[in-house]
C-alpha cells in the first residue's frame, strides 16, 4: 500500500536521534492517513504521541508548502 511506517532522523555521524512511527492508518476520502504518530528514541529520554481524530481531506497545492528558507539554514531534500 506504499505507506511510510517509520522514519529515523539521523545526526551528522549517522546515529539515530529520533524514530517517528506512523500507526493506525485509516482512509480519509481516497487517501490513507495515520491516526497516530509516535516519536521516540530521543537522547534525553522523552517520547511523544499524537493521536488524530476527525481528519478531513484538504484541497492543497504544492504552493501551500513553499516556505522561505531562513538565512543560515541548509535545504536538504529527502527521498
Amino acid at each position: 500500500q506504499q505507506k511510510i511506517l517509520e522514519r529515523a532522523v539521523l545526526n551528522e555521524q549517522g546515529n539515530i536521534e529520533a524514530v517517528i512511527k506512523y500507526q493506525e492508518w485509516q482512509p480519509v476520502e481516497q487517501c490513507l492517513q495515520p491516526m497516530k504518530i509516535a516519536v521516540s528514541g530521543l537522547s534525553f529520554g522523552a517520547e511523544a504521541t499524537v493521536t488524530l481524530k476527525d481528519v478531513k481531506q484538504a484541497n492543497l497545492s504544492n504552493t501551500d508548502f513553499n516556505l522561505p528558507i531562513p538565512p543560515g539554514y541548509l535545504r536538504q531534500f529527502l527521498p
